[in-house]
Parts: C-alpha cells; sequence; structure tokens
C-alpha cells in the first residue's frame, strides 16, 4: 500500500509557482489541460483544478500505474466539503498540507480553494477567537494575490473557522498516519484501526 504524503503535496505544488495562463486572452495548454483533467468546462476557474492536478501526481504509485489521491478528480468546492464532513476529515485548526476552502457569505457556498504550507495560531489569547497566519499556494490568482487572475501563486492569509474556513486534513485517510495524530479517535474493526467521527465543522 502506498502511504499518502502531504508533504509531496506541499512540494510538487510549490514546483509549480509561476504556473499559469498565457495571456489575458489565452488561456494556454497548463490551465487547459488541468481542466480537461478535472472534467470542467474551459471557461471555468481553476484553483480546484490545480489542487486535484497537484494531488493526483503528487501521490502517484512508484510504479506510475495508479495514484492514491483521495479525492474524484472532477469534485467540484461542494463536493469536497462534503466528501470531508463524510468521512471525517474537517479540522479546526490547519497544518501543512491541508486543503482549505473559503467560505463566500453571499453565495452561501465554498467559492476557492488552497494548499496550506505553513500554518502558526495568530494569539495564544485563550480567550481570543482562533485565527491562524498561513502560508498558501493557489492557483487563478492575480500577481497581487486577488481572485480570478493567471497564475499559480504562494500567498500570506488569516484564515479562521469562525469565517467559514474549512481545513480538510485528507492525508488521515492513511490510518498509520492517523494514529500518531492526538486529535483523532480511533476504534478497531475487524482488527483494523477506523476514525471515529471527529468534529464535522461547517460543510456545505
Amino acid at each position: 500500500m502506498v502511504s499518502l504524503i502531504p508533504q509531496a503535496f506541499v512540494g510538487s505544488a510549490q514546483s509549480l509557482l509561476g504556473f499559469g495562463e498565457e495571456s489575458p486572452s489565452k488561456r494556454g495548454r497548463f490551465v487547459d489541460s488541468i481542466l480537461r483533467q478535472a472534467g470542467r468546462p474551459m471557461h471555468e476557474q481553476w484553483d480546484l483544478a490545480f489542487i486535484h492536478h497537484v494531488g493526483w501526481w503528487s501521490q502517484r504509485a512508484p510504479s506510475g500505474t495508479y495514484s492514491v489521491w483521495p479525492f474524484p478528480r472532477h469534485a467540484t468546492h461542494r463536493d469536497l466539503a462534503a466528501i470531508a464532513a463524510e468521512r471525517h476529515l474537517i479540522r479546526t485548526s490547519p497544518e501543512p498540507g491541508d486543503i482549505v476552502l473559503y467560505w463566500s457569505d453571499d453565495l452561501r457556498q465554498y467559492v476557492r480553494s488552497a494548499i496550506i504550507v505553513m500554518a502558526a495560531l495568530e494569539s495564544l489569547d485563550p480567550t481570543a477567537t482562533p485565527r491562524y497566519v498561513c502560508r498558501t499556494i493557489e492557483g487563478n490568482l492575480t500577481e497581487r494575490g486577488d481572485y480570478g487572475g493567471m497564475y499559480v501563486r504562494e500567498m500570506d492569509r488569516t484564515l479562521a473557522p469562525s469565517q467559514g474556513d474549512l481545513f480538510i486534513r485528507w492525508a488521515m485517510l492513511d490510518s498509520r498516519n492517523a494514529l500518531g495524530d492526538p486529535s483523532m479517535d480511533l476504534y478497531l474493526e475487524a482488527g483494523r484501526p477506523k476514525l471515529a467521527a471527529a468534529d464535522p465543522g461547517r460543510a456545505a
């Protein structure tokens, strides 16, 4: 069995920094390719197609014949949130390698996605609402980090579950990793470790 490796996920994303569309009028081979792989229309935003692309290739078996990336490459933001809730992958604090989904109060749904590279608690005050200073890698950004741009960019953002940000610890699907996570409860089923229900967070 091939392990899920969040470090490879982050490293693969970092290797694609600066990639993106060829010009404002032509998306080009890279963006067209990842949208096609994700089964999405060529005119759609491509932040999540980028994550699926990085995930599939970074978690590919050494033989090259298959990938253990745990999400369907056609999954939407809503699909990802639903899968994470069903499989108990949602966490209230981020770690490197997590996927974050950004919530839109106006649209009442998750509308953007990113990969967590680094994360730290903004304040140690136990009475403060938890907020995290994170470095992320995101697709479809402008050079300044605004949404709807042409590039894969690394950004510094302040994220908070109270604002709807959803942290997905997808590598927990590998039970060997889960054994080292004190925030998880494990039980045995037919002699194998299984994940017990975790904080369900906020799902779409």
